[in-house]
């Protein structure tokens, strides 16, 4: 499940009930209410780009230690246009997301590119970085 989808985005919860800390608490009750069930951080911006990548991984640290059921992470992959995927930028945005210590799961993926041929190398290379990293 993903619990609170792009939370790194926005904080509405926690700002009406002055709260910063209720995003935590919407994965106790998820946790509580059935503890078999895959909770998921998923967010953009954390492994396509590097803007968001520590904010994520100290996310990820903090629901960890808070131990409210987090399973994994969800990473969203959308990459510009006709801006080819690096695949060492991912690797290493990867290694630092690693470090929370549960999986990692890519769970969207869009590139841009008028050209269909371009436009499917540019896919082979997001998707070759992701699947190859041991934590994906």
């Amino acid at each position: 499940w993903d619990v609170n989808n792009e939370n790194l985005h926005g904080t509405w919860y926690q700002d009406r009930l002055h709260d910063p800390d209720y995003d935590l608490e919407l994965f106790r009750e998820a946790h509580r209410a059935d503890p078999s069930v895959k909770l998921f951080l998923n967010d953009y911006g954390v492994v396509s780009y590097s803007g968001k990548t520590s904010d994520y991984l100290a996310q990820g640290q903090r629901f960890k230690a808070n131990n409210v059921g987090l399973y994994g992470m969800g990473v969203q992959c959308h990459f510009g246009n006709e801006v080819r995927p690096d695949p060492n930028g991912i690797k290493h945005r990867l290694d630092v997301l690693s470090h929370v210590g549960v999986p990692i799961w890519a769970t969207e993926l869009d590139v841009s590119a008028a050209d269909e041929n371009t436009r499917a190398d540019f896919y082979e290379a997001a998707l070759t970085a992701l699947y190859s990293h041991s934590s994906v």
